[in-house]
């Protein structure tokens, strides 16, 4: 059955289903002679890594079972959280969300249609969308007039998903970001490996060289070497937030809950940051006011540093030429609210609708990391982030997470 129309026609119903629907990998596959294996036509990796060989056979397993077995549609939205992962081989494609079509003949499945790794999920209605295209390519393999009966169902199918022709567009839109997103995702740890073994290092030897210093007379030379270690020490923290905020972005999160003390955390971060007092003209000045009734808070102690590091260090930057930052932490019904508020350049109309998306940032320094993974964090800690801003004034975020 896998002739050369049938897979010319299979691959133009999996494109135009993986395109509807908004997935950005997946594959077609038949069931073997024998019915023990589930054999691979052709595979869109959606450019990820993979390492797999596709014409390799495919045991009839995990969720692939379950298409061959009960004749549905399946779909796993956590598919990295999930029992399925277990089955997956070393060097696969990383799945984010799966969606398995039966292609069912004489009610018989004889093979799938798989689709993965699509931004924000797959609905119901894509499963509703994919069993039809499943029927379609049914009726491809058995008869080879596939294209055929595509156009005759172009229109019924294009009526039945207006909604998700506008989610295509936007998805495409994002295509090339949702990649690097992804690549990213897939390298992060690595890289964080490989980048924060030298920075330690750097580090270490920036500590001693300063050290060293008190030893040299002073003058002009131990001044300007001085102001030199400075600068790599500040860059050496500069690289590591930016690792920091690679893996904090991309990496499962599991939080560790404990009670721990606001104040503790906060006195720790503001000690770790270099916040600006020596230059008159571009000194800032720190205020912070917790309410007399703030309570312990059971959150994951990591997590919350991150965020008010990434939260400061956001306000200090708006206020290249100086100025106040105040923070707040109050506590009211159950729920406590953490203020981090700056005096600096507030923050322009037309970026505010996407702020906490990845890779956005409107400054000439920077990624666009540290609020995605602020939202991220906060999330996780079952609470939300919001803001407040005045161009020209000043900007205030606020977290609020639950007691």
């Amino acid at each position: 059955m896998q002739n050369k129309e049938f897979q010319d026609s299979a691959r133009a119903i999996f494109d135009a289903c993986k395109g509807l629907l908004g997935a950005t990998a997946g594959y077609v596959a038949l069931l073997s002679n024998d019915e023990k294996e589930n054999d691979v036509l052709f595979l869109d990796s959606g450019e990820l890594p993979c390492t797999v060989e596709p014409s390799l056979p495919m045991p009839i397993r995990g969720l692939r079972a379950e298409v061959y077995n009960f004749r549905k549609v399946v779909v796993e939205n956590d598919f990295s959280q999930s029992k399925w992962k277990e089955f997956m081989p070393e060097g696969h494609v990383q799945l984010k969300n799966v969606l398995f079509a039966p292609l069912i003949i004489e009610q018989r499945t004889v093979g799938v249609i798989g689709l993965a790794n699509k931004p924000g999920g797959f609905s119901k209605r894509d499963a509703e969308m994919a069993m039809a295209f499943g029927e379609l390519a049914s009726i491809a393999l058995s008869n080879g007039r596939m294209l055929e009966m595509l156009e005759v169902n172009e229109k019924q199918l294009t009526t039945y998903s207006e909604h998700l022709e506008v989610l295509v567009e936007e998805r495409t839109k994002k295509l090339k970001d949702s990649e690097r997103l992804a690549v990213i995702g897939a390298t992060a740890g690595m890289v964080g490996h490989d980048i924060r073994n030298p920075l330690q290092t750097i580090t270490g030897e920036v500590f001693l060289a300063k050290g060293e210093l008190d030893n040299l007379p002073d003058g002009d030379v131990k001044e300007c070497l001085k102001e030199s270690l400075d600068i790599i020490g500040e860059q050496a923290i500069y690289v590591n937030k930016i690792v920091s905020d690679l893996q904090d972005f991309s990496r499962p999160l599991t939080p560790k809950l404990e009670e721990v003390g606001f104040e503790k955390i906060l006195q720790a971060v503001l000690s770790s940051l270099n916040i600006p007092q020596s230059n008159p003209a571009q000194s800032v000045q720190v205020q912070y006011f917790i309410s007399p009734n703030f309570p312990k808070l059971k959150v994951d102690p990591s997590y919350l540093q991150r965020i008010l590091q990434n939260l400061v260090n956001n306000a200090l930057q708006a206020m290249p030429k100086g100025g106040k930052l105040q923070i707040n932490a109050t506590y009211e019904k159950d729920k406590v609210f953490i203020m981090v508020e700056d005096t600096g350049e507030g923050i322009p109309l037309e970026v505010r609708g996407k702020l906490f998306t990845p890779l956005m940032t409107t400054k000439s320094k920077g990624q666009g990391f540290g609020l995605a993974v602020i939202k991220r964090l906060t999330e996780a800690l079952n609470g939300k982030v919001s803001f407040e801003s005045d161009v020209g004034r000043g900007t205030k975020f606020i977290v609020e997470l639950p007691v």
